[in-house]
């Protein structure tokens, strides 16, 4: 199934997931509190072949991981000997010491990977919300991951999205000497720089509503967002592309302007740098069909160009 939820463990606060799979809690819980609702273990265990005779013989470089929870077994990978994999538990523990009530958790591919989001405090710019998380995660045979994200994740499917839509990221592997004091360390690196980001960039955001803008003025900032190559310093074989790039340039900026004259989703009327901004993101992302402009203006799909547009008009 799409969620990929390991035998219903899943805690959401307050909100039913999609899939309405596991707990849902009225009250903020620490993740020792949530991980009682949907415990389970990782063990490892060595690997052996048999001769042609029956008798039993280790791979001693090898090592498979299996989760156990009360109704199941599920083998996980095949990894090195040499790595030591923590047992959930410990990751619990790790996540305790961030003193942060959990928003969700759970574990997907029958407990391959654990997760829990924490929520940072969301901003609004006019009409448009901006959700913040911390997703972490461990996969065994694979690594620690912290990043900052907009998507609260619930399912393998948002999982996936919420690590495409990372804004910043942290990754630590499990063979790394002392991992988890490391990944801890850059955790809270990574919570305090989130942080400082989304501040900085409502300060910007807010600024850019209430700073104007002329078509003149428009055209000059998406100028350097959708540029015109001067096909005289292009070499020769390359020109016909360039040409390509400039025609394609043209016409984007023909329509992001009409985006920008009246054509937007929920357009106000008003000729801002922020509807410049959501002009740009409308295009990049969804056309005329832009659903979530607040995520999409941080981490859309277009990243590069966005970010640039951001850079160029935001300055």
């Amino acid at each position: 199934m799409s969620h990929e939820i390991f035998n219903e463990k899943f805690y959401s606060y307050r909100t039913v997931p999609w899939h309405r799979i596991g707990t849902v809690s009225e009250t903020l819980e620490s993740p020792s509190q949530v991980f009682e609702k949907i415990q389970y273990t990782v063990k490892e265990f060595p690997i052996f072949y048999y001769d042609e005779i029956g008798n039993p013989h280790p791979i001693l470089n090898k090592k498979v991981l299996v989760s156990f929870d009360e109704t199941e077994q599920n083998i996980l990978d095949v990894v090195n000997a040499k790595t030591d994999y923590p047992e959930p538990r410990k990751i619990i523990e790790l996540l305790e010491s961030l003193g942060l009530p959990i928003e969700t958790m759970g574990a997907l591919k029958k407990g391959k990977i654990l997760f829990a989001t924490f929520k940072l405090d969301p901003f609004s710019v006019v009409k448009d919300r901006y959700e913040n998380y911390i997703l972490i995660s461990a996969g065994w045979g694979g690594a620690y991951n912290a990043l900052w994200t907009p998507v609260r994740t619930v399912c393998m499917n948002t999982f996936r999205l919420a690590m495409r839509k990372a804004q910043i990221v942290v990754k630590v592997t499990h063979r790394t000497k002392n991992a988890e004091i490391l990944f801890l360390q850059q955790l809270n690196k990574l919570i305090n720089t989130s942080l400082e980001k989304i501040f900085t960039m409502q300060q910007k955001l807010e600024q850019s509503y209430h700073s104007s803008v002329n078509s003149d003025e428009a055209k000059e900032c998406l100028g350097q967002i959708y540029p015109q190559y001067n096909l005289d310093l292009v070499p020769e074989h390359r020109r016909e592309a360039y040409q390509a790039i400039n025609e394609t340039h043209r016409n984007i900026t023909e329509l992001v302007m009409q985006l920008f004259g009246g054509k937007m989703t929920g357009h106000n009327g008003e000729k801002t740098r922020y509807n410049l901004l959501q002009a740009v993101v409308e295009y990049e992302n969804f056309g005329n069909l832009k659903k979530d402009p607040a995520m999409s203006l941080l981490f859309g799909e277009r990243g590069a160009t966005i970010q640039k547009a951001m850079e160029v008009i935001l300055k």
